[in-house]
């Protein structure tokens, strides 16, 4: 991570921020790896942070099957774990299953994260975030060191892909930390960029953690409470240099309607502009200190405001329901933040509250004792398993079914 902020911020130097329609170049492709040989070593763990109805688990419970690795689902909202247990462990069903509820309202013992209490996410209702941090935690503890999240509607991943996991998160010095794929089919963007899409503007997608794999350890970042977390996560490996973050190619996801929910782009408006924005400081080699002051944030919001308006008026001049659909969800998103003088202040304070987060994160991560049981580990975290795990005698401590 860059140096912690200073307590004021600086005036901005620059304010060269634009939307850019790809990401990609910031990361390392796969295809441009020269890995010196390592240990390649089985996927300890999938970890999927479920929300949907159980029948969704099943082509992840296949994965695992294959990967011979624990599955670990989280389960929150429409995903009930007694269903999911039962989806997972029928047919050809992993060697291990843990199939943990997340009640509404949970959160890690023991840590405190200022960022996640920012005005910015009061409208969040997403807690994709929270199970993601679980999994590292749990996984951390249980001596799981190769963890592929695995969201519940993704489809398409197989041998090919497990192979190229296992290759790239081998144990060798300096190797990269995390390995993932994009969405181009469907694509996954936020509203705003699917609204650009469908205006005919060119749009990439980067990156998600819908289908990523990392290396877990002490400096394994976490997922912050906010829109694009995954992105937010990704930051960090990017910061400490190109090979910590690997683009494996493209993955499926399933089919949704982007703007279904205008009110989502309220929501997702936040994160949005934290992303692109600070994905901007790395594409123009910017000092890491603008993102600490309150003018860069303001050019920021004037450069995004415009954006969107342009997307509006090309939308505009045409008749289908789509675009008008496309449409009220843009204004949700230019009400959002920016008619608020608020704004650029909370932007920059987000920024230095999550920096100080990463080291608080790091701290309390390394400060987990390993479990000599999943029940163990669960329990300490305030959970509990009730009989939604198989084998009896899955223990941790460096163990691992996956060998």
């Amino acid at each position: 991570m860059p140096p912690r902020p200073r307590t004021t911020a600086q005036p901005s130097r620059s304010s060269s921020f634009q939307h850019r329609p790809s990401h990609r170049r910031l990361v390392t492709a796969a295809s441009d790896l020269l890995c010196t040989p390592g240990v390649e070593e089985g996927l300890d763990v999938i970890a999927v942070p479920a929300a949907r109805d159980a029948g969704n688990l099943r082509h992840a419970a296949e994965v695992a099957a294959e990967a011979g690795s624990v599955l670990l689902v989280l389960c929150s909202k429409d995903a009930d774990p007694g269903e999911a247990y039962d989806v997972v462990t029928g047919g050809s069903a992993p060697p291990a299953v843990v199939v943990l509820g997340v009640p509404h309202g949970y959160s890690l013992p023991g840590l405190q994260l200022e960022a996640d209490r920012s005005s910015l996410v009061a409208r969040r209702t997403s807690d994709t975030h929270l199970k993601r941090n679980l999994a590292i935690a749990v996984a951390h503890r249980m001596g799981w060191s190769r963890l592929l999240f695995l969201d519940d509607d993704v489809r398409g991943f197989g041998n090919k892909e497990l192979d190229l996991v296992r290759a790239v998160l081998a144990d060798r010095p300096a190797g990269p930390k995390a390995v993932g794929w994009a969405f181009d089919d469907f694509p996954d963007n936020s509203i705003v960029c699917h609204a650009h899409r469908l205006a005919g503007g060119p749009q990439k997608t980067f990156i998600g953690g819908g289908a990523l794999a990392i290396r877990v350890s002490d400096d394994t970042p976490h997922f912050p409470r906010m829109y694009n977390e995954d992105w937010l996560f990704m930051l960090p490996l990017m910061l400490r240099g190109r090979r910590e973050l690997v683009l494996a190619g493209t993955m499926q996801q399933m089919e949704y309607d982007p703007f279904a929910s205008p009110e989502d782009a309220d929501r997702q408006e936040a994160g949005d502009v934290l992303a692109e924005a600070l994905f901007s400081l790395l594409h123009d080699d910017t000092p890491w200190e603008e993102a600490w002051s309150q003018q860069y944030w303001r050019d920021v919001l004037t450069s995004r405001r415009r954006f969107i308006q342009r997307i509006k008026a090309a939308l505009s001049r045409r008749s289908d329901a789509g675009a008008a659909r496309a449409c009220a969800a843009l204004d949700r998103a230019l009400l959002m933040g920016h008619t608020s003088t608020s704004w650029p202040g909370a932007l920059a304070k987000w920024v230095q509250s999550w920096e100080r987060d990463t080291e608080v994160w790091s701290r309390w991560l390394a400060g987990l004792t390993p479990a000599v049981s999943i029940e163990q580990a669960v329990d300490e975290f305030g959970l509990d398993l009730d009989a939604y795990v198989t084998p009896a005698e899955l223990v941790g401590a460096g163990a691992s079914s996956a060998g």
